[in-house]
């Protein structure tokens, strides 16, 4: 008989007991001897991606700072991996769902985890068509000192941040604190959650302290662990200061949303230590000033055998968040079969000039014409 927890991971509030209950089930213990491993790792659209040895079997897995670690059912099937409990998770918009758990051994580096606990989800792809076998979640932190080695491309954990031989002269320090795993930090009283699994630079439930000239205002979906939700979200180019240290970037405001995310494009412009002895987060800037700040007027995804819009600019009056895209100028996309097929033909289009759809919604197919469907926001 498999045990159930139950035991929602919700982000709005600090408290002792989600913190045990998660170390308590997912993290392993903090090693105590002297260790030192590195992993090397790829950025494929701004996720980190990285090798992991499962049970003898090589995966690829997205380094999340704010999941927990996943493996996908099929690559859990091929290992005939047994699942041993249920977790009950609440995500990011307040939507409950089980899932099984396995416990494995897994190499990451030179350092071998036995007994490693994973969360079975179903399979799912990164953009460019990168399949992923799982996810590498923020338990990590439990062993030990980590740097993000994000210039050279290689992750380093540690019981010592005097192994990593660096000159923290170069780095600026801000404390941090764990919930349910998560690393969180303070910015003018906002606590903010580091996630190198959000595609983007700051994601806010505020609204801008000022007025932009230079917005996007775009129906959105947020994606959780086990649900997506439509909200409406504005975008524009601001700056946030972090102990002195001046951030511009791309911020994305949904007031419906009830966290506050760091994402993987404000994480990549660092050299990043999390301390755990100290509870300190080292940062070194790096390579910050290069970004275009542009937003695509439309967005799609794959379901249900159909391509369908799921991102609109508030200016195009002619779109519903759902309607079925037929084509795009004269690429037909009936037919389709997966996001990773779907992905490979809208790399072929050029988004930057005017473009074409024929749309169905319920039984009438009509043409919207797009005639920029980038919006630059420098």
């Amino acid at each position: 008989m498999k045990l159930i927890i139950i035991c929602s991971v919700l982000f709005t509030s600090c408290s002792p007991i989600k913190n045990y209950l998660y170390d308590k089930i997912y993290c392993p213990e903090k090693i105590t001897t002297n260790f030192h491993t590195e992993i090397p790792y790829e950025i494929i659209n701004n996720q980190i991606i990285c090798e992991v040895d499962v049970n003898g079997e090589k995966g690829s897995f997205i380094f999340d700072t704010g999941a927990r670690s996943i493996i996908t059912k099929s690559f859990q099937e091929k290992l005939k991996l047994t699942p041993f409990s249920t977790f009950q998770t609440t995500d990011v918009n307040d939507v409950t769902k089980r899932n099984d758990l396995v416990k494995t051994d897994i190499v990451i580096g030179q350092m071998h985890l036995n007994n490693y606990t994973l969360t079975i989800v179903d399979d799912f792809f990164t953009n460019y068509c990168i399949k992923i076998d799982g996810i590498l979640g923020n338990e990590i932190f439990s062993l030990g000192t980590v740097y993000f080695d994000n210039k050279n491309k290689v992750i380093k954990i540690s019981n010592s941040i005097d192994s990593f031989k660096l000159d923290l002269k170069n780095f600026f320090k801000v404390r941090y604190y764990r919930l349910a795993g998560t690393i969180q930090v303070k910015i003018k009283n906002r606590n903010y959650l580091i996630d190198t699994g959000y595609n983007g630079y700051v994601m806010t439930k505020y609204k801008s302290d000022q007025i932009q000239k230079n917005k996007a205002i775009l129906n959105t979906e947020i994606s959780g662990i086990n649900s997506r939700k439509k909200l409406t979200t504005t975008y524009h180019v601001d700056d946030f200061i972090l102990k002195k240290q001046t951030y511009k970037g791309l911020f994305a405001s949904t007031p419906d949303l009830n966290l506050n995310l760091l994402g993987n494009q404000w994480f990549l412009s660092n050299n990043v230590i999390f301390d755990i002895y100290t509870k300190s987060l080292y940062l070194e800037k790096i390579n910050i000033d290069t970004v275009q700040y542009e937003i695509k007027k439309i967005g799609f995804y794959y379901k249900d055998n159909h391509v369908a819009i799921n991102v609109i600019h508030n200016s195009i009056a002619t779109l519903e968040q759902g309607d079925i895209v037929i084509k795009i100028n004269n690429l037909s996309l009936e037919g389709i079969n997966s996001l990773c097929e779907l992905d490979e033909k809208l790399n072929t289009i050029d988004f930057h000039k005017k473009i074409k759809l024929l749309i169905q919604r319920e039984k009438q197919v009509y043409e919207v014409f797009i005639d920029e469907p980038y919006i630059s926001l420098n």
